[in-house]
């Protein structure tokens, strides 16, 4: 099977002052890959797809760090939480998420989650689904505080 080919669709950078960066026109692929790298001072860490406040992405998360490992069911999130484990507090992080026929409009859409930070070797992988048939359109990082300068968040297509 020959290895798919990523096609970057947008990528922004965090300019220091701001609690969310947002991709919108997701269009154009059969599958999407979500790229975060972010740092920031305050609790909370959030993906919303499609920028809903209502739909539910159920997640189971399997999550470890140097003594613990643990699972968690989260089944009432309206977005996709990327530190089961708790606060980030000014550490570098880094997520991906995958989301396969994103566009398509037919059935409720998948998702896999890796996640990591430098802070007592943090990690943790997650998957689940969005109770939506709705095309995955848009994609919103939001934090606690302001990201640190020199956080992004880039989005790939690819087919096949």
């Amino acid at each position: 099977m020959p290895t798919p080919t990523y096609y970057p669709i947008a990528t922004l950078s965090a300019p220091g002052n701001s609690t969310e960066m947002q991709i919108t026109n997701l269009q154009g692929y059969q599958h999407l890959l979500i790229v975060m790298h972010y740092k920031f001072s305050n609790a909370g860490n959030y993906v919303y797809l499609n920028t809903s406040t209502t739909t539910q992405h159920p997640i189971q998360w399997v999550y470890a760090n140097t003594t613990t490992t643990a699972n968690e069911l989260i089944t009432q999130d309206n977005y996709i939480r990327l530190n089961p484990t708790g606060n980030l507090n000014s550490v570098w992080g880094v997520s991906r998420i995958f989301v396969p026929n994103y566009g398509e409009t037919s059935t409720f859409k998948s998702f896999f989650v890796e996640t990591g930070w430098k802070t007592s070797f943090n990690i943790g992988m997650g998957a689940g689904h969005i109770k939506s048939t709705s095309a995955i359109t848009s994609v919103k990082h939001v934090s606690g505080s302001n990201f640190d300068a020199g956080s992004t968040i880039t989005a790939y297509g690819f087919n096949g």
